[in-house]
């Protein structure tokens, strides 16, 4: 039987990816991500550890990255006037755009405001019922219950009736919003591992296949958007689980599938740190997979964006630097209690990205 407390937790795992208007892992790095990148994959036998027995680590896990038969996606269509593949498309309305709790919503998560974040949810709710047919409301009002679940505030943390509320809320709305607006494939990045990890805690294959299926059709019909998610759904395992892999494939495909004039590939007003929390998860998954030179790369890639300075996250990467062999021990060893919070847990997912 379901845990839905479980459940409820596992879906920090697929709130990072929670950018409307960008692909949360910055497919399009800049050259200077892209170079280091390349680089990297010449010294990847030669690592210089800082902890004792981390350089083991690392080739203990180098099968994960030789085995990974990485097959980027086709090669999209030339994009649209708007950037996206030809296909891809919102049902937004200028009502639902223009609207006050459209607005309240993206003070909110740009403000990283948790507090008044119950207003926002409030305004968004009373506008979808008002306009049940907008498909802007419900998104929103499924993507707000999913920052709650993922980052609570003081008053959220033991509200339990609350949580499962949000969690039925996520999912509800996120299915309405898809049956809305068919040709928005951005939803799959959200709805699939929604449905994936809710089944696999109900042991119900039908749920994982169909949250499986939603996953695959929004990677085939916006990969640079929707391909990320595939490692919230994997990113999860222990670091020598062939199901890891996965994730590691999956991140690998996603750097370069989109074009320059994508809007999931780059800073934006309403992701203005896509970049640099992008490569905090990018650097995340190759040091579990013990590349210690890709994730290096891939961190040093965050200090390459004329946004950086603006961004409230330097402690975060430095520490991340400065304890990199230590967390690759520690993704290799039996014990779980001496893990890293990586990016797609940490109770900060959302604001990596959003926060201004």
């Amino acid at each position: 039987m379901l845990s839905r407390a479980a459940f409820a937790s596992s879906l920090t795992l697929i709130a990072a990816c929670a950018d409307v208007d960008q692909s949360p892992i910055e497919a399009s790095a800049p050259p200077r991500l892209a170079r280091s990148l390349a680089d990297a994959s010449t010294q990847a036998g030669h690592v210089d550890a800082q902890a004792d027995g981390a350089a083991t680590q690392s080739e203990d896990a180098a099968w994960l990255l030789e085995d990974a038969a990485v097959t980027p996606p086709s090669a999209p269509s030339a994009p649209s006037a708007g950037g996206r593949p030809p296909g891809v498309a919102t049902c937004y309305s200028a009502l639902s755009s223009s609207h006050p709790a459209t607005g309240a919503f993206w003070a909110a998560l740009r403000a990283g405001d948790l507090e008044g974040r119950p207003r926002a949810i409030e305004a968004l709710t009373a506008a979808a019922a008002d306009y049940p047919n907008e498909e802007e409301f419900a998104l929103l009002l499924g993507l707000a219950h999913l920052w709650r679940v993922a980052e609570p505030n003081v008053a959220e943390l033991f509200d339990f009736a609350g949580l499962l509320a949000a969690v039925d809320a996520t999912r509800a709305e996120l299915e309405r919003a898809a049956a809305l607006c068919p040709t928005d494939h951005r939803i799959a990045a959200w709805l699939g591992p929604v449905l994936i990890r809710s089944g696999r805690m109900a042991n119900d294959p039908a749920e994982i296949d169909r949250g499986m299926a939603i996953l695959d059709a929004g990677i085939e019909a916006y990969p640079a958007f929707v391909l990320f998610s595939k490692v919230l759904v994997y990113a999860d395992q222990p670091a020598d689980d062939p199901d890891f892999v996965r994730a590691v494939e999956a991140i690998t495909a996603n750097i370069g599938a989109c074009g320059p004039t994508d809007p999931a590939c780059g800073n934006h007003p309403k992701v203005a740190h896509n970049l640099e929390g992008s490569a905090v998860f990018l650097g995340d998954v190759y040091a579990k997979a013990g590349d210690r030179a890709r994730a290096l790369a891939a961190y040093d890639g965050a200090r390459a964006s004329a946004d950086y300075a603006s961004w409230d996250y330097d402690a975060v990467l430095s520490a991340r630097v400065s304890a990199l062999d230590l967390h690759m021990a520690a993704a290799r060893n039996e014990s779980p209690f001496d893990d890293p919070q990586w990016a797609w847990s940490a109770t900060f997912q959302c604001s990596l990205c959003h926060r201004e």
